[in-house]
Formats: structure tokens, C-alpha cells, sequence
């Protein structure tokens, strides 16, 4: 029974399955209803080779507010119905106590090969310049690390802030290619970006 009730909780039995287990196939049919049943739509689910302790197969999501990469100290965080969404453990939405302590969860990063995962990086510019987003992309590349998203800013005063979403395999990689960024002539500062 801990092991059917924790299967649902975490995402893994499906309460439809759980159901026809225990209704006889030749059970009367529910009367039937003009009213359209509501479309479910299950979350896309991704794995990162993450593990929850003493679960196996549960639907693991990352959480898109704090973006963690393997390297980042995390979290898991049941959710209702859509198994467990894995945050950073400095993400500001659980240092403001926006979640409930009680439905935290031991995870850890596996230790097998990882898939790229999306991180959002500020790029402070002193002094635009002719080729400069060039450099930043080309910096970006040298790491092996692809850019998803690009948004350039620049203000009268020919400064800017560019926001790039990159994808990475791990917090090295990623903070190589921020040490990369830092090092291009008239950067003036790159931080990674959480809680957007």
C-alpha cells in the first residue's frame, strides 16, 4: 500500500491505472454526458540524469525560475500530479518560502553522461562597439555551448545589457563560458541570472 501511495504521489501510477485494476472490465458503464471530458495534457518531462533518493522511474522536470546544471547543489520539489520539479537550492523562489519544506525531496545529479540543459546569462557592455556581439558569440562557441536565445540591448550612451540563454551540460562549462564573456575588451561583467 506505501509503495501504491507513493507511486501516485510521485507521478509514476497514473490514477486511471490504479482505477482499472480495480473496476471489473464488465462493470457497469459510467451514464453518459453531453459535457466534453477536459483535455489532460501531461508536462514534457526531462530527465538530466537526475536521481531521487529510493525512487526509481518518477517524472522528474526541471524548474525554468532557477534553470540548475549539473554542478548546482539542488533540490526536488513534489508537485501535485506532475511528479518532482528539481530547483537550485539557492533559487529565490525557495529562499522566499514560496514552496512547502514538507514536500521536499533528497536529489543528486547521476553520474552519467549529461544532456545540455538552458541557463540565462547577463553580458553588461561599457562600450559598444563594431563586432562585439561577434566576440560574445564566438566566446560563447569556444566552450562548445549553444546560444537558444539573444535579446541586445543598447542605450544612447552606446552601453548595453545582452541577455542570452545558453545551452550547457554543467556548471564548468558554464562557468567557462562566463570567464570567456569576461574576457572580451569593453565587457564589463557577466552573471548568471535566476528567478525570471
Amino acid at each position: 500500500m506505501d509503495d501504491l501511495l507513493a507511486g501516485l504521489g510521485y507521478g509514476k501510477l497514473a490514477v486511471s491505472t490504479v482505477v482499472a485494476r480495480f473496476v471489473p472490465a464488465d462493470a457497469p458503464a459510467e451514464p453518459k454526458t453531453d459535457a466534453k471530458p477536459e483535455k489532460q495534457t501531461r508536462p514534457r518531462t526531462e530527465t538530466g540524469g537526475v536521481t531521487v533518493k529510493g525512487v526509481d522511474d518518477v517524472l522528474i522536470r526541471f524548474a525554468k525560475c532557477c534553470g540548475p546544471v549539473p554542478g548546482d547543489p539542488i533540490v526536488g520539489f513534489i508537485t501535485r500530479g506532475r511528479g518532482i520539479t528539481v530547483h537550485a537550492r539557492d533559487c529565490p523562489n525557495l529562499a522566499g518560502g514560496a514552496i512547502d519544506r514538507d514536500r521536499t525531496v533528497d536529489v543528486e545529479w547521476a553520474a552519467t553522461e549529461q544532456q545540455a540543459l538552458p541557463v540565462k546569462i547577463a553580458v553588461h557592455i561599457g562600450r559598444d562597439r563594431p563586432g562585439l556581439l561577434a566576440d560574445i558569440s564566438t566566446a560563447i562557441s569556444s566552450r562548445q555551448a549553444n546560444i537558444v536565445k539573444a535579446e541586445v540591448t543598447v542605450t544612447e550612451d552606446r552601453k548595453g545589457l545582452n541577455h542570452f540563454t545558453v545551452e550547457v551540460k554543467d556548471l564548468d562549462q558554464l562557468q567557462g563560458v562566463m570567464a570567456a564573456i569576461s574576457a572580451i575588451k569593453d565587457v564589463i561583467g557577466v552573471e548568471r541570472v535566476r528567478g525570471l
